[in-house]
């Protein structure tokens, strides 16, 4: 399933939502909108251009309130790395080991950002967040090590999920949490070098509405793979997840192994 259809399906109205990598708002606009007005959705975006864009976007949404922050695991200042061309629009990262001419293109840049952690961010505003969505280009485990008093409180998460080698650590510490993961969608990268021109993608009728469950031992065949995971705690989220159809992994990849259903 898509991103803003996941997420028009799990916030409901009266949320406090908080949106981690928020680049120019699209999705933000969409929670938003879909939320309603008693909902509350606050976006993060790093990069000063992006920001603007978002900024414009939230004075014509009430209900959205819009920070110039990188989402981390500590307020000190950080560096933003970006590239220049259009194919890194979305690729900014605080992540250094990550800023490489094969995501931002050869003109990599740099600029000091803000940033805030989101255990700080709430204690300074006393807020709970039901729901978290987070896309901050491989910075999730700075996000989640910034965030232990925010996940005690066990919000519904929803989260970007890249590799090339290896599952993160951070999925089997929310596993620890009492967190039950699943996948929304997948693209599987069927090329070397990856490409996103050459992928297998979860995007079929048959796959129509379900979440797919999986364990580290079914994931590692994909690799490397982009996810969207949701992370959700039984019996607390199931009102939010009744809307979906749950297939394991193992059993969706029957469905979109084969390009031709994709």
């Amino acid at each position: 399933m898509f991103l803003e259809d996941v997420l028009s399906h799990v916030i409901q109205g009266g949320d406090t939502v908080f949106d981690v990598g928020a680049h120019v708002g699209m999705v933000a606009s969409h929670m938003a909108t879909c939320a309603g007005a008693r909902a509350k959705i606050y976006s993060f975006e790093p990069h000063p251009e992006k920001f603007a864009a978002l900024k414009a976007r939230a004075e014509l949404l009430p209900n959205l309130s819009v920070f110039n922050y990188a989402v981390s695991d500590s307020t000190a200042p950080v560096a933003l790395y970006y590239g220049v061309i259009s194919s890194s629009d979305q690729a900014s990262t605080i992540c250094k080991d990550l800023a490489t001419p094969s995501r931002l293109g050869e003109d990599v840049r740099s600029i000091e950002v803000q940033a805030t952690t989101l255990d700080n961010f709430c204690a300074e505003r006393k807020l709970r967040p039901e729901v978290v969505k987070i896309d901050v280009e491989g910075a999730e485990s700075l996000v989640f090590k910034g965030a232990d008093e925010v996940l005690a409180t066990t919000p519904l998460l929803i989260f970007e999920l890249g590799t090339a080698t290896v599952i993160p650590g951070y999925v089997n510490s929310l596993r620890q949490r009492g967190y039950a993961l699943y996948m929304t969608e997948i693209y599987q990268f069927i090329s070397d070098p990856p490409s996103w021109d050459h992928t297998l993608a979860s995007h079929t009728q048959s796959l129509k509405d379900c979440i797919l469950s999986f364990t580290k031992e079914e994931a590692l065949p994909f690799v490397p793979f982009s996810a969207n995971v949701m992370a959700a705690i039984p019996g607390k989220h199931d009102n939010r997840l009744a809307r979906f159809r749950k297939l394991s992994l193992a059993d969706a990849a029957k469905d979109f192994a084969d390009p031709k259903k994709t």
